[in-house]
Order: structure tokens, then C-alpha cells, then sequence
């Protein structure tokens, strides 16, 4: 399957880098789209496809694969090597996925939702017609929580480590960057229950944080710093992350929605 970008694609880079930067991100997301001879589709999520002037630069990416070839795991070393060669641009965030998995009404949930409200088809066969839509509901919304508060946790647990000390200085940014995100969409699904509404923006959890806990303010904004790959200390990430996560989790017990309950 060739390489043609979409046009909505194509408007959202416009929009947010001039013309010599988006010659490289096409590049880029060319080099992301030839990784699998069993690629299906690739889909723009984040502040990109929500043509945002004030939320993190950065490339976050779905790849959709016709049958298995590569998977979630391998996707840190993929963005790394991508970086490499692409070093003016934002590291890439690429997720990785079969396409039955998205077609199937019983599995990612999280993803479908994201995709519907917070994803641009960018070249291949686009599936957002055909995924199984997903209902924005209270019981989902609590469901999405549970998931992110477990994938917080452990990416917390992975930079608290003795042995984070000892990987390559490259992987500890990406792991640093990554607890931020972590800790940001934690606030956002936080934002979503209290809402009632689907959300994945930085701004927004902001206000919503300085609406209902205005001492953590300054360590959400910090993690919005962090989370588009910019280089920081461990102790300052956990600094930042732990009240953060700390916070919710104790409101989310007062509220019966921990999954510890």
C-alpha cells in the first residue's frame, strides 16, 4: 500500500508548522508508515489533530496493522531510532495495533474512544468509519480511569527504580516523558468523570485543576512541560508526577472509583 497523506492531515501539520517543518514530519510519518510490510492505516491523535496553538508539541501516532508483526513493546525502541533520525522534530509517541483488535466491539475501548473524538485518519485504508463506536458514559469513563491509574502507577514504580540509573540516557527521557503523559491523562479521565465529558487536553486539565485543587497547579504544568520530551531529572518528574497522582487517587477513594475497591 503507497504512501499518500490525507488532506485533513495534511491541514492539521500545515496549521501548526511551517512549510520546511512539515516536510519533515511527512518524511517522518512516511518512515512510520513503511515500518511493517503488513501496514494497514495510520491515524494522528493528540494536539496535532486538535489544531491546538497552547498544548505540547509533540506526534502522537496510531499504526494499525493488517495481521500481527510488531507489537506495543516494540514501539519505545521505534520512536527512539526514529528520533535519531529526525532529531529537529518531537520525539514520536507511536501505538501499535492490529486491526481486528479495533474492529472488535469487546477490546479497546480506550483506543476507539480516542480515536472517534480525538483522532484524523492519515494514509491507508481509514477504519474510522467502520470501528465500533463507543459510548461516553459514566461507567466508561470510570472504566478508562481504572485502566490509566494501573498504567500510571507502573510507569511510576519504573522511574522509582534502582535500576532506571543504569539505561541508556535516551530510554530514561522517553520513560520520563512518558510518566508525565501518564500523570496528565490521568487528571484528564479525572476531568471526564467529573465532566461528563471526553477531553484529552492539556489546557483544559489545567483549569480543571486549578478549579479543584489549586496547590497543584504549578506540578500539572510542570508534567505539561515534561511530556513533549523535554529533558528533565528523574527526581524532578517524580517531584511534579507523585502529588499529582497522589491527589487523585485519595479523591477517587473518597468516591468509591479507585480500582483498588
Amino acid at each position: 500500500m503507497s504512501f499518500e497523506i490525507s488532506v485533513d492531515a495534511l491541514k492539521q501539520l500545515d496549521f501548526r508548522w511551517p512549510p520546511a517543518k512539515v516536510a519533515q514530519v511527512i518524511q517522518l510519518v512516511k518512515a512510520v508508515w513503511e515500518l511493517s510490510p503488513k501496514r494497514h492505516s495510520l491515524y494522528f491523535r493528540g494536539s496535532v489533530q486538535r489544531y491546538s496553538t497552547h498544548a505540547p508539541i509533540d506526534l502522537d501516532m496510531y499504526y494499525v496493522l493488517q495481521g500481527p508483526d510488531m507489537s506495543m513493546s516494540d514501539s519505545v525502541q521505534i520512536c527512539l531510532k526514529l528520533h535519531e533520525g529526525f532529531p529537529d522534530l518531537p520525539r514520536p509517541d507511536l501505538s501499535i495495533f492490529t486491526r481486528d483488535n479495533l474492529l472488535d466491539p469487546d477490546r479497546r475501548q480506550m483506543t476507539r474512544l480516542i480515536l472517534q473524538y480525538d483522532g484524523t485518519f492519515v494514509c491507508g485504508e481509514n477504519l474510522l468509519p467502520a470501528i465500533p463506536p463507543v459510548e461516553f458514559s459514566e461507567a466508561n469513563a470510570d472504566l478508562i480511569w481504572k485502566k490509566q491509574t494501573g498504567i500510571a502507577c507502573a510507569k511510576i514504580s519504573a522511574i522509582s527504580s534502582p535500576a532506571f540509573v543504569s539505561l541508556d540516557s535516551n530510554l530514561q527521557a522517553y520513560i520520563c516523558s512518558s510518566v508525565a503523559k501518564s500523570v496528565l491523562r490521568l487528571v484528564m479521565h479525572e476531568f471526564m468523570r467529573v465532566e461528563k465529558d471526553f477531553v484529552r487536553d492539556t489546557e483544559k486539565c489545567a483549569q480543571l485543576i486549578a478549579r479543584k485543587y489549586p496547590d497543584l497547579l504549578s506540578a500539572v504544568e510542570d508534567l505539561g512541560r515534561i511530556a513533549p520530551h523535554k529533558p528533565a531529572h528523574p527526581r524532578e518528574v517524580l517531584r511534579a508526577a507523585l502529588p499529582v497522582y497522589e491527589r487523585l487517587m485519595w479523591h477517587a477513594d473518597q468516591t468509591q472509583c479507585s480500582p483498588r475497591r
